[in-house]
Order: C-alpha cells, then structure tokens, then sequence
C-alpha cells in the first residue's frame, strides 16, 4: 500500500484541528478513517477519492458539511463553464440554487400556494436531477477534486477554522447586524414551517413591516430555505454555521480570482502560493468585520468567479450568459455591492477585450455567431431582463411611499463643474478612508469599525503594486496589470457620478475597500509569481504564511469580540422576555436605553411581540411617529427626546400606538422618559433593577376617532393633542370628509388577529365614520364592510385610517396587488426560461 501525500495532510490536518480546537467528536474520526479505506481499497477515480477527503475534513464542522452538501448536486451544470474546476463547479452551482429559491418564493408569496416539506424538496432539487439524467455517469467528472485543488481546500479550510470556528455556536449573532438579518430569515423560516408559506407581512417590527418586499427577498429565503431543508435543532447555531460557510466559500473563491490573474500552471508551488494569498487576503481583518455585513458577503463567491470568467476572456455563448445570469444576481441579492462589481466588471471586460483583440477574427467569428443566432441572443435579452423585475418593480409600483426627498439629488442638473466637483470629493473621502485602510498596525480586537488591514498587506501589498507596474512589459503579469488598470478605471468612473449613484444604489463604498484589498493581495501574489526560481518562490511563500500566521492569534480575538450579541439566544433578560410573551397584543413596545438593534428584533422573534425598531428611512419613515418619539440611535436619539416635554412625548406615543415601554432606567435616555412620563402620562407594571415597563395612557392600537381638517400649531404640545388625527396631505384622496373642528377623545375598538395578514375590528360604526389602525399605511391594505370595499386612507403619521359603512365588522386584509402579480409572473417565465437555456446547453455539451 503506497502512501499518498494527501493521506499525509488529512492526517495532519486532522491531529492539529482536534489539538487546536480541542475537538472530542469521534465522527469526524469515521469520516476519515472511511475516506481513507475508499482511498486505498477502491478503484473509484482519484478526484471522487479527493472528494471523500475534502468531506471528511469538513465533517469537523457538521453543521458546515450539511450545508456544503446541499449545493453539491447542482454541480453538475458545472460542464457549461468554460474553465472547470470543482471549486468553480461548485461556486456556479451556489449560484445556480437562486433560481428554484426564488420560484418557491414567488408560488408562495404571489400566488399564495402552500408548499409541504416534500414539494419544496422537489423544486429546488428538480434542475439537478434533470442534468444529471442527461449526464449520467459523467455528472461525476464536475464533482471531482484534482490534487492541488484539493490540497487548497485543506489548507483555506484549517486556518478558516482557527480563525473563525468561534462563532458557530447556538447563543449569539454579530453584534451590529446579526440579531436583524437573523430574525427576518426566520421569518420565512416559520412561514414555512408553520404553513408552507413565506410570509409578506410582519406586523411585529417597525410599524409594520412587508419584510421580503424592499429587502433582497432571494438571500433572506435562500438562507430561510438552507434552513428549512436541514431542519437544524438550534436555528441560531445554523445561522452562525451558514455565516462560516460564506466565509470559507469566499476565501476559496478569491483563490479562484487569483489563479485567472497570474493565469497559472497546475504546479503544488503555485497551488501554495496562491493558497497563502487567499488565506492572507480573504481572512484579513477587514473581511473578519465585514462578516456581519452578511448580504453582501453572501455575493463574494458568484462576484470573485464572475471577475474570474471575465479575466480568461470568454468567447462562448456559455460564457455569456453565465456573466449575464450573474449580473442579474447582484442586483436581486445586494444592489450596492453588486453594482460596485457590475462596474468593475465593465471596466474589466473593456480593458481584457482591448488586450486581446490582437487581430480582427474574434471580432469576425462574434458578428457571424450573431447574425445567424438572432432569435437566441433575443430570448437571452429577455430572459435576464426579466429576471430580476419582480423586486425592481417594487419600487415602480409604490413609487408614492418612497421618501421623495431621495430625488433632489438625483434631479440636480449634470454639468462639468458638477460632475469635477463630486469626483474631487469621491477621491478625498477615498483619501481619508485609505490612510486609516494602510496601517502598520492591527486594527482594535474589540471594535468592529477599526479597518486596518495590517502590516504586511499594507507595506508589501503597495510595494508589490508600484514594483509591477515598474516592470510593466513583464508578460507573467499581464493579467495582473489588466486587473489592476480596471480597478482604477472603475474608481474613476464611480467618482463622476458618485453622489447620485450611492443615493440610487446605496453606495459605491460597498467595493471600493474590499477590491483595494484584494488588489493588494493580488499584487503580492504577481510579484512572487515573477520568480521562476523555486528556491526564491518557496522563500516568498513560506514568508506570506508566516505573516499570515502572526495575524491569526489577532483575528480570532476579532472575530470572537464582534460576535458577542447574545440577545436572541434567549438567554438575556429573560425574565424580561417571559413578561412580555404574557402582555396582550393590544400594542406597541417600544424601547429606550437599551440597544434596540438586537432587543426589538430579537425580542419580536423570541417574544412574537409588537416591536417598534423603524429603520427603512426611504419609506417615509421621517413621518412617523418613531421619529418622533424614538429615532434612529439605537438607545434613543438625544436630540429627538430630551427636547420634548411629558405632554408632548406622551401624544406622539398615543398617536402611534406605543402602549409599553421597556426602559433601562439607568441609562441617561430612560432616566429622562421616565422622569418626564411617570407618573402623569404612564404607570408601571413590571420593575427589575433599572428594568421596567410602562403603560402608556390613553393608547389604543385600533380606535374609532374623528377627523380633524388640520393640526393647528403646538397642538401636540398641549393636553389632548393626539385627538388632532388628520388626513395626509402626501396621498391623492378625497378631502371631502367628515372633519371636525374640536374632536372627541378616540374609542378603543375590538379586534380579533387571526393571521399577520387578517384583522377583524367589531364596533358600531356609522357612514363616514373613522377608524384607525396604527400600523403603517401601505397601498396592500384593503378594508371590506358588508361584503364591500370600503376606503382606505393614511393619517399624517402614516397610520392606517378606514372610512367606514354602517355595520358592526370590519374585516382588514393585506394582500398582494394584482400588478405585483404581473411582474411576478414575468419574472417566474423568466427563470423557466433560464432554466430551459441551461438545460437546453448541458445536452447541447454532450452531443
């Protein structure tokens, strides 16, 4: 029995994760000891042997290898890729499980179809299935491991465990975003399993919230839906497992990006040096923290193969539409990073074209292919245009609700001095941002905002870059040039228009760092890649280990530091949080002096409250009561409260429905509410230490009130002041209304739940009479009395105001309109389609 290197570094990778980590889990054990015995005792092809190794080490992490195998199937498309390799196969095919993703979201949410366990099941493993009928046996060749490849996923896969296998636990989230991005995943979670449906509506956070319809409904379901498959037993443990995946994904798909760019051969000395690149680069600090920020990084892996693909120069129809299919993805996924990449892309594509059209036959061959494929290049158009319009229409349809403020910049007219005045301030802030970026030293261990990449990127990563492009005419780092001369076109081009494009698509800084990053680590990697001597090379690789190796001790501390929001574990207040699950829901919570980024998400998630965290400014969210009374500082905006008196607090309070208040009394901000609101406007109901809550007087959630014409000045100011309901001036309704000039003390009314999306109000109501329902107002809403549509309009505030029939019963629905469906539709063909075009090209490939 001869040994294999491979056996040698499994076992090695095996005794130093268990000694490192102090795992005890013997199945890993049996991962291995199985993956050897078919190494040795089976004739199977050596990359499936490979494959059984790469699982056995992600068997460390079990959660990690559920979730790694959930895509798996998917690889087969992996023979429409120009270049294969598994990690490219398997990066296509994470991108390739979007498009059942978002079928099972459209069949549930616009045609509001149930789907069991066993159907989901089937629809998102029903494109793979069909390639691999159509391959059979050679489906295998896209699931195979090449030695080097796989000796590269032990080495990203050890020091991403070292790194960052801290925070697979199943008690706590990042801390900035974590607890938010986790509770709407679970959302469709519950959905799903509670009735086969993603919901569209949470009534349980800011005013109200359609929490799938503005907010990249396919990475949310995409997460909810790797969820719901594996039915883990702690679905924060998931979550935090899925996040490690990302990260590891990521950091072999930069290894992807950086093998196009010094367009290597497939030698171990280059295998290891650019593995050590991509551990120095994608496990740098910078990518650490940017972890919370886990939309965007769910695009790192399809973005690195999307620039990959452009970098070898695609020819091929494939090609193509693997670009363009991608291109759709970024803008459905995460617009403002996604677009930052579609630029850069541009740029890339532009500048690879220029440097290899040495003559005019590419040129000749694309013209000829497209005059006699006319009919395919149009259905290709259609097809990825379409695909994404079901979330960009959103915005056409409720155009109304969006903070039209947002369009003054956007109006501004373009002149030259305009357009030289926003490049100049796009270049200082870049500036300003790069010398805090540089650092010789390591960033803050307890911070999440510190960027510092560290000594060795920051010093050796620009002198590797002023050093290539010293020796320019080098053929080795033709790549490195073409990739580097993009980036800067792309920042140039991002500066023209910067002001307007970061209003537009939420900001171009989302890739400025994380490319001057990578371009650095690309530039490492080039300058060792110049030196054709092994003795030089293996010196420069062993260096930028142990560089990266320095840091690791570093970034753990990090990492660790930055994943300490144990909120949503359950395990924080949690006398607090059996309090609330016993408080009626006739009400919202709204919190002060505690962080409400993490207790009013994860308190709506754990407690099923009505919570009040109100952060979506583009929806005129600025006439709101939250603005009011709470705004955007997550403990409570000093400027907003300590300027308002009791009386006036107290009537924004009613007005927007806020009935409890859970205060930190001992924070400056509570301290202060609760020294103007008790005990005139509030009395208590539960203390614990500086913990307490208040009832709000007078608050109501459901409350048949008279109209005024106008809020005279300072009313709010005054005694009563939430009498004063008025019409909202923003909307095109009827103002030939019931208006009083003094109105009456508001009237609870009765009201019964029986889903999110229902409410049945009982009372007596006369003609014209009014009623107001104190979540936000949205153009989904429709109220029905008698067996008719009856109006629904907004308050000043935004609040839901019904203009009532004669009658007892109000039945309030919020459904999906019929031009959502439309575009909905649209867009489902579209992804048949795209289907069709894939499989149509995987039977074209074996013919």
């Amino acid at each position: 029995m001869k040994i294999k290197i491979l056996q040698i570094l499994a076992i090695i990778y095996f005794l130093l994760i268990f000694l490192i980590l102090k795992a005890h889990s013997i199945y890993p054990l049996i991962f291995l000891i199985a993956a050897l015995l078919i190494d040795n005792f089976t004739k199977i092809r050596n990359g499936i042997k490979n494959l059984f190794y790469v699982t056995a080490a992600l068997s460390v992490f079990p959660s990690v290898l559920g979730i790694f195998l959930l895509y798996l199937p998917f690889c087969v498309f992996g023979a429409l890729l120009s270049k294969r390799s598994f990690l490219r196969n398997y990066i296509f095919a994470f991108a390739l499980s979007f498009i059942p993703v978002n079928i099972i979201y459209f069949v549930t949410t616009y045609f509001s179809v149930p789907l069991s366990y066993p159907v989901i099941f089937l629809i998102f493993y029903s494109i793979p299935i069909v390639g691999i009928i159509l391959l059979r046996t050679k489906a295998f060749d896209y699931i195979e491991v090449e030695n080097s490849e796989c000796i590269c996923i032990f080495i990203v896969l050890f020091f991403t465990g070292i790194i960052a296998s801290g925070i697979i636990d199943d008690k706590s989230l990042f801390m900035a975003n974590g607890v938010r991005i986790f509770t709407r995943v679970q959302i469709a979670v519950e959905g799903l399993n509670n009735n086969g449906l993603v919901p569209i509506y949470n009534p349980g956070i800011a005013m109200g919230e359609a929490t799938y319809l503005w907010n990249a409904p396919s990475f949310k379901v995409h997460a909810a839906i790797n969820d719901y498959l594996l039915q883990p037993k702690s679905h924060i443990h998931f979550f935090n497992s899925l996040s490690f995946f990302i990260l590891l994904l990521s950091t072999l798909s930069l290894s992807i990006l950086f093998r196009s760019i010094i367009n290597q051969e497939e030698t171990y000395s280059n295998m290891l040096m650019v593995s050590s690149v991509a551990v120095l680069t994608g496990l740098n600090f910078y990518f650490l923290q940017m972890l919370e920020s886990f939309k965007a990084n769910y695009l790192y892996p399809m973005a690195y193969l999307f620039l990959s693909i452009i970098l070898d120069n695609p020819k091929k129809y494939n090609d193509y539409l693997i670009l363009m299919y991608f291109s759709a993805l970024f803008i459905i996924i995460h617009l403002p990073y996604g677009s930052g990449v579609l630029v850069i892309g541009a740029c890339l594509f532009l500048i690879t074209k220029i440097y290899y059209l040495k003559d005019k036959s590419e040129l000749l061959h694309f013209f000829n292919w497209a005059v006699k494929n006319k009919l395919i290049i149009t259905i290709t158009i259609g097809v990825i245009l379409l695909f994404p319009i079901f979330y960009l229409s959103s915005g056409i349809i409720y155009k109304e609700f969006i903070y039209q403020e947002f369009d003054t910049t956007l109006g501004q007219k373009i002149t030259i001095g305009s357009v030289i005045s926003e490049s100049a301030n796009f270049f200082k802030g870049f500036y300003g941002r790069s010398k805090e970026f540089f650092s010789i030293k390591y960033p803050d261990v307890n911070r999440i905002d510190d960027h510092k990449i560290g000594f060795f990127l920051s010093v050796f990563g620009l002198l590797s870059f002023f050093l290539l492009f010293a020796f320019y005419k080098l053929e080795r780092a033709g790549k490195f040039r073409i990739f580097a001369l993009a980036f800067l076109l792309n920042l140039f081009l991002s500066s023209l228009f910067y002001n307007r494009l970061s209003i537009l698509l939420g900001g171009f800084f989302r890739t400025t760092l994380p490319y001057l990053l990578i371009l650095m680590g690309a530039s490492i990697l080039a300058f060792t890649y110049l030196f054709k001597n092994k003795h030089i090379k293996y010196f420069l690789i062993i260096a930028i280990f142990i560089a990266f190796i320095h840091t690791i001790p570093y970034a753990k501390q990090n990492i660790n530091n930055i994943h300490k929001e144990y909120f949503a574990g359950g395990d924080v207040y949690r006398e607090e949080i059996e309090f609330i699950k016993k408080l009626p829901a006739d009400g919202r919570i709204l919190t002060y002096g505690l962080f409400n980024n993490a207790v009013d998400f994860g308190g709506n998630y754990l407690t099923k409250g009505y919570f009040s965290r109100n952060e979506r400014y583009e929806l005129v969210l600025v006439r709101t009561p939250f603005e009011k009374v709470h705004g955007q500082n997550s403990f409570g905006d000093a400027e907003i409260i300590l300027n308002k008196s009791g009386t006036e607090l107290s009537n924004y309070l009613i007005i927007g429905g806020y009935k409890y208040l859970f205060i930190n009394a001992c924070h400056p901000i509570g301290n202060y509410v609760v020294s103007v609101l008790y005990p005139n406007f509030t009395y208590p109901i539960y203390q614990n230490g500086c913990l307490l809550f208040l009832i709000v007087n007078n608050t109501n959630y459901i409350e048949k009130a008279e109209l005024a014409k106008n809020a005279p000045d300072g009313i709010y100011k005054q005694k009563d002041g939430y009498k004063y309901i008025t019409l909202s001036t923003y909307y095109n309704f009827d103002r030939n209304l019931n208006f009083r000039e003094t109105p009456k003390k508001p009237e609870a009314l009765k009201f019964q739940r029986p889903s999110p999306t229902e409410i049945q109000i009982s009372g007596n109501f006369e003609k014209d009479d009014f009623v107001v329902f104190k979540e936000q107002y949205f153009a989904r809403w429709k109220a029905y009395m008698n067996n008719k549509e009856v109006p629904v309009m907004t308050t000043a505030q935004e609040m839901v105001l019904i203009k009532t029939d004669k009658g007892n019963n109000i039945l309030l629905k919020y459904m999906v309109l019929p031009k959502e469906k439309i575009f909905g539709v649209l867009s489902l063909i579209a992804h048949l389609g795209l289907i069709i075009l894939f499989i149509y090209l995987l039977r074209q490939s074996i013919l």
